[in-house]
């Protein structure tokens, strides 16, 4: 079929939320196998509801050499062959929406709110049956009121003492918005929200800052914004309940690669070669052509890909691993990996067959433990970017032997696999021991030596009073900031 990619789409036209662009349907189309994608695109230009539906268009019978009552052979129910599902991605081809609650032969519906005009695609994918299935589909724009964009603006962990803004867009679709949205917020896990009115920067476009906070805190806020119709409307959808939650501490980059340079990542798995599609870095060619990045992820033009040549390069006869050099972050409970990675499996004779793997090792590769499977189906192996942020003590204890690999493999019959990893970041946070005056990993005797000589010889990091001078009341507060230790 012409459609199996998002970049082969079938355009659907305008979706609107009156008039003769607001209801349209598409009837006697086919899911023809388990590897079937059916894409199809539309253009909306204004805030909407997209309501998309597909049902099953054939129908059940017997099968086979009748009699005259017509009841004998194999009964066949065309109607349940597939379990269809739907997803509804962006401009960007980010999910925004999926759907896969209906039994197979029962319609399945999809709903996704369309904020930002420009062009949406409606995914609609088959089960593991190797057979056609026969389907309708039918959509409708419906208006909205007060439509929110996530919360964003403001880093992963905000740094002590600095203040942070924080960003929303509000489409007002069908309702009116009135008043100004407002930003609760408080420094601590619990105790009330304090309050403050936003600045409508651009168009739908709103923000508001956040005060500094005490390292060891969380930052927690949500926005609310009152509809004339709907009446307030909380974003997250929680509100107070459920407040946005960004720990306060010191976050410190101790890995970065984007690969302009080898940082010492090595390359392992029984695929041998670029045009075998063996890990190396390289510049994506631009083209795309067969699942691959088109570019890298953080902009300097270089990535860790499968095969970084042009043409047919892509993972052949097995799998090729891509593992990090050793991190040292014993007792770091706290640190967090990021990184970038694209996957392909689309094309070929057996599209959806083989899996992205990630895992974590914490005995330098000696054992390793999942972190992800990413595939053989769903959202992410279609090819672009995507980001993740893996807390290491979520699934190996932190050491000084800490790696992570990267395994895309081709075991499918005639797979075309292709995959990336960029921007690879690992950073840990957390707050300094102010007590450890001597800095030699805990408080104790020593560290109250180490402050009485700092009173003695007058100077001003010996005023633990913060009174501006330094004397008898710093002795007090010296003994409390022994005797209390760290958290």
């Amino acid at each position: 079929e012409p459609n199996n990619t998002l970049s082969q789409a079938s355009p659907l036209g305008v979706v609107d939320t009156s008039g003769p662009n607001r209801v349209g349907s598409l009837n006697g189309v086919s899911i023809d196998d388990d590897s079937d994608i059916d894409s199809y695109s539309f253009q909306v230009n204004t805030p909407l509801e997209l309501v998309f539906s597909v049902s099953q268009a054939a129908d059940s019978y017997s099968q086979g050499p009748q009699t005259q009552l017509c009841n004998t052979g194999t009964f066949t129910d065309y109607t349940a062959v597939h379990d269809l599902s739907l997803e509804v991605r962006n401009t960007s081809l980010q999910l925004i929406a999926s759907s896969n609650s209906s039994a197979a032969g029962q319609t399945e519906t999809v709903s996704a709110a369309l904020v930002t005009p420009g062009t949406y695609y409606v995914l609609v994918r088959g089960g593991a049956a190797n057979d056609i299935q026969l389907y309708n589909a039918s959509w409708v724009g419906n208006e909205v009121s007060l439509v929110f964009s996530p919360l964003s603006g403001f880093p992963d962990t905000i740094a002590p003492g600095e203040s942070v803004n924080v960003s929303v867009d509000i489409a007002q679709g069908s309702d009116t918005l009135t008043g100004t949205p407002v930003l609760s917020y408080r420094m601590a896990n619990s105790g009330p929200f304090e309050t403050q009115t936003m600045n409508n920067v651009s168009g739908n476009t709103w923000t508001g800052t956040i005060p500094p906070g005490v390292c060891g805190d969380n930052a927690e806020f949500f926005v609310t914004a009152n509809g004339q119709i709907s009446g307030p409307v909380t974003e997250p959808e929680g509100g107070p309940s459920a407040p946005v939650r960004v720990p306060i501490a010191i976050e410190t980059v101790v890995f970065s690669d984007n690969f302009a340079t080898d940082q010492g990542w090595s390359v392992g798995g029984d695929v041998s070669g670029t045009n075998n599609g063996q890990w190396e870095i390289g510049s994506p060619d631009g083209t795309s052509d067969r699942g691959d990045p088109n570019t890298d992820f953080d902009g300097n033009s270089t990535a860790y890909l499968t095969g970084a040549a042009s043409g047919n390069t892509d993972v052949d006869g097995g799998e090729t691993i891509l593992i990090s050099p050793a991190f040292a972050i014993n007792g770091e409970n706290n640190a967090v990996i990021s990184f970038a990675f694209w996957y392909d499996n689309q094309a070929g004779d057996s599209p959806n067959a083989d899996v992205f793997l990630i895992e974590l090792s914490n005995d330098d590769g000696e054992t390793w433990t999942l972190v992800e499977t990413v595939g053989p189906t769903g959202t992410e192996t279609a090819g672009g970017w995507n980001e993740r942020s893996v807390r290491i003590a979520d699934f190996v204890t932190p050491t000084d032997e800490v790696r992570i690999r990267f395994r895309a493999q081709d075991f499918g019959n005639g797979s075309v696999i292709e995959a990336g990893v960029d921007a690879v970041e690992l950073t840990i946070s957390g707050c300094p021991c102010v007590s450890d005056l001597n800095q030699d990993g805990s408080t104790d005797f020593f560290d109250l030596l180490t402050g009485l000589d700092l009173i003695g010889e007058d100077r001003g990091a010996g005023d633990f009073s913060g009174n501006g001078t330094v004397g008898g009341l710093d002795v007090i507060a010296l003994l409390d900031l022994v005797q209390n230790g760290c958290p």
